[in-house]
């Protein structure tokens, strides 16, 4: 009996170090501990294992049909999310076209395949659906870190502003 569930605490423990290391990446909010951790679960679910047969993933083991893994991407990650015209008003001059966001997950189809993404709008304070084929990413970069540079005030140049004696 100990052997069954020695193998789903470490499944478990492994899904804690992936959230862990996905949120000390990104330096994510606290409130964004649950994405990670389906995050987590749902990349493990779709990459190859050594313990399935053939070194196939859990969802191919589960589905017998290979997954696509060019959905995924780094959680926590730069994303811009596409606004549709009609939310800009009707205006396309001179209007943002995206929005800054965070990646937090993936939408799923009810087999748990990647549908699309779950991305936290840092306009807006709020968790928004896209499609894949309207999301760009920047993978190398951690949202709050770009953010965090946006917002930095630059010092202004004064020249040579010592005191001479």
């Amino acid at each position: 009996a100990s052997t069954g569930n020695s193998k789903v605490e470490r499944r478990i423990g492994i899904a804690n170090v992936d959230s862990l290391t996905n949120m000390s990446w990104c330096h994510g909010p606290h409130n964004w501990w649950s994405y990670s951790y389906a995050y987590s679960v749902t990349t493990r679910n779709l990459m190859p294992t050594k313990t399935n047969p053939g070194h196939i993933s859990p969802y191919e083991y589960a589905y017998k049909r290979t997954p696509n893994v060019s959905m995924l991407v780094s959680f926590g990650c730069l994303a811009f999310a596409h606004i549709a015209t009609i939310d800009r008003n009707g205006k396309t001059n001179y209007r943002k076209a995206s929005r800054v966001c965070a990646m937090l997950g993936y939408t799923l189809k009810p087999d748990g395949h990647p549908l699309g993404y779950n991305l936290y709008d840092c306009d807006l304070g709020t968790i928004i659906e896209r499609p894949d084929n309207l999301v760009v990413f920047n993978v190398d970069m951690p949202t709050l870190k770009f953010i965090a540079e946006r917002s930095v005030q630059r010092p202004v140049d004064l020249g040579d502003t010592r005191m001479l004696w």
